[in-house]
């Protein structure tokens, strides 16, 4: 309901406004804005006040009898006051923004008070209850008819409540990471895309295209060429401007504080974060945000978050009866254990997250958001630069270590590491496309424009090395985990042995090559090559040895053509690495240039 509701709401407001709201006639906004401020002031007061304790019957009867009428001088008074402050200059989206952030605040607050105080509160007047009332009667005889009535919950705890929401809202880490996601799933520009791809994703855009082609084909040229302009966006966007326009945050605003002003008013066990993500979900899907080029990250991410909050439900229902079963068999020692190891969990998950967001920032995870958010665009390739040295060090590091695990496990014939190396090998393909991606939105943005496209070919080159590093490594580990899988002799020891410490040694290379691009330091090459070239040299006179060795009488085949398969792709990869530190010597060239 949420998804549809805020699709259905967002296209029509799209084709009122269009993407030009500055020249939205007074009219048009007014109507606009007064109907939002009506809606919002029906579910948010009339709704809400009626279950307040000083609404007498009179008053509530009143409200019950002349609710239309009171509505249409809602609606006619907030239409004036929009009108006039459209005559005054005074943006009224940004009102509607205001006016519909206060009512989700106020829908947030009134659903989440009953989810999160509502049972430690029916708790405790159950015990007040029954330590007034129920003492002579015992516990297997009082029957608390006291909770039949409406709660009467104390100031002080809604103050208290409301107090520390807004304290966690304010400090909390993770609140700001829900709500980045959120928007990075709606944005209308490209960008870092923070899911993968997945069948069931691709499956969806595809029909999705099909459904769209049939749609239009019956939708008359003309109809069809109107729509296609009214969605039609700038072409040019302000270097700061925000994830969406005040059309689509007013649409979210105020459809998710209906939603969750109407449910919780019928009593319906809803998340508030569920209804607004839904909604803001909707409405970027019919404002075209989702293009053909990241619809599929796009529905992923919907579908990794709505999959997380379906086993985070099931994972608390079934929790919640084992610690209650527990706990009521065990007593006090149970509940301490369990408060115990509650309070150690909290702890463990915000060290986990911490350790999470600094490797996230050593990933340059933040140097992309700044250059992302430059205003002056010039120091962006200074900054894409260092960005590509940290990124390009991080991928060489790892594919070292998944090199000599590769290696060891062929040597040890341990076939649980090369599949572990296999998975992360499948793994680093997607993160390659994301960097190179992330990086090329950046040079794109980058000036003097000139110089960036001087840049491009350098760029290109360096990303084109690190995924010939990889399709090498790839071509290493199939063979070796096939060789193990099918429990194959291994390789002679002798043979194996020589083969281990030289591709120990020129993973140590590319440990080396990383560590300068970390120290900037681009005078260590040539001692780098060096160091390649006498490598690839014993490797030369390796696979030498082991062709010699297939003529001696007995010797294994299929282990000596392993190595002979794999001798060379070692020498490949070392050339490949070369071949990168010479490209990214040509990407600090050309910006000197």
């Amino acid at each position: 309901i949420a998804f549809f509701t805020g699709m259905v709401v967002q296209y029509l407001a799209r084709v009122l406004f269009t993407f030009q709201l500055q020249k939205a006639g007074a009219l048009k906004t007014a109507l606009y804005g007064g109907f939002a401020l009506t809606a919002i002031l029906y579910f948010m007061l009339f709704k809400g006040l009626k279950d307040l304790s000083f609404m007498n019957a009179e008053v509530k009867d009143f409200i019950h009898i002349h609710t239309a009428t009171i509505l249409a001088v809602v609606f006619v008074a907030a239409t004036l006051l929009m009108w006039g402050l459209k005559l005054l200059r005074v943006n009224v989206l940004r009102v509607v923004v205001l006016s519909g952030t206060f009512a989700l605040a106020t829908a947030f607050a009134g659903n989440d008070l009953v989810n999160f105080i509502g049972v430690p509160l029916a708790g405790l007047s159950s015990w007040m209850d029954f330590s007034n009332n129920g003492l002579e009667a015992g516990p297997e005889l009082y029957r608390m008819v006291s909770l039949t009535e409406s709660a009467k919950t104390p100031l002080i705890f809604l103050i208290g409540a409301g107090a520390l929401m807004v304290f966690s809202l304010v400090t909390s880490k993770k609140a700001r990471r829900v709500v980045e996601t959120e928007v990075g799933l709606s944005r209308s520009d490209e960008g870092d895309e923070m899911f993968g791809t997945s069948k069931v994703a691709r499956s969806l855009v595809r029909w999705g295209n099909s459904v769209g082609q049939s749609l239009s084909k019956m939708i008359p040229e003309r109809t069809g060429r109107w729509l296609d302009e009214r969605f039609r966006r700038p072409t040019v966007a302000a270097p700061d401007a925000a994830a969406y326009d005040l059309c689509r945050a007013s649409v979210n605003l105020c459809v998710a504080s209906l939603l969750i002003a109407l449910g919780t008013t019928l009593k319906l066990p809803l998340s508030t974060t569920f209804v607004t993500f839904m909604v803001a979900m909707g409405s970027s899907l019919s404002d075209r945000a989702w293009s053909r080029e990241s619809a599929v990250f796009r529905i992923t991410g919907v579908l990794t978050v709505i999959g997380g909050w379906f086993i985070t439900a099931g994972v608390a229902f079934t929790l919640a009866f084992f610690v209650a079963t527990a706990m009521n068999f065990g007593g006090i020692i149970v509940i301490v254990l369990i408060v115990t190891a509650g309070i150690f969990a909290i702890i463990r998950s915000q060290k986990k997250f911490a350790q999470k967001q600094k490797e996230l920032v050593q990933q340059g995870d933040m140097l992309f958001t700044q250059m992302w958010h430059a205003t002056d665009r010039t120091l962006i390739i200074p900054m894409l630069e260092r960005h590509i040295h940290m990124s390009v060090a991080g991928v060489l590091e790892d594919f070292a270590k998944l090199w000599t695990e590769t290696a060891d496990a062929l040597k040890e014939e341990n076939l649980k590491t090369l599949r572990h190396t296999q998975r992360e090998l499948t793994k680093s393909k997607r993160t390659l496309k994301n960097l190179r991606r992330r990086e090329a939105i950046c040079l794109r943005r980058a000036e003097p424009a000139l110089t960036a496209v001087k840049l491009s070919t350098p760029f290109h080159l360096i990303h084109n090395s690190l995924l010939q590093i990889r399709y090498g490594l790839v071509r290493m580990a199939e063979p070796c985990l096939e060789h193990v899988d099918n429990h194959f002799t291994p390789p002679e020891e002798k043979l194996s042995e020589k083969y281990e410490k030289l591709i120990e040694k020129a993973a140590s290379i590319m440990v080396l090559t990383a560590q300068d691009l970390r120290d900037a330091r681009q005078d260590e090459n040539a001692q780098r090559w060096a160091m390649m070239t006498e490598t690839k040299k014993v490797l030369e006179e390796l696979y030498v040895e082991v062709s010699v060795s297939t003529r001696v009488p007995g010797t294994n085949l299929t282990a000596a053509t392993l190595l002979l398969h794999l001798i060379p792709e070692a020498q490949q990869i070392l050339s490949e690495i070369k071949r990168l530190q010479k490209h990214i010597g040509k990407f600090h060239q050309a910006q000197l240039s």
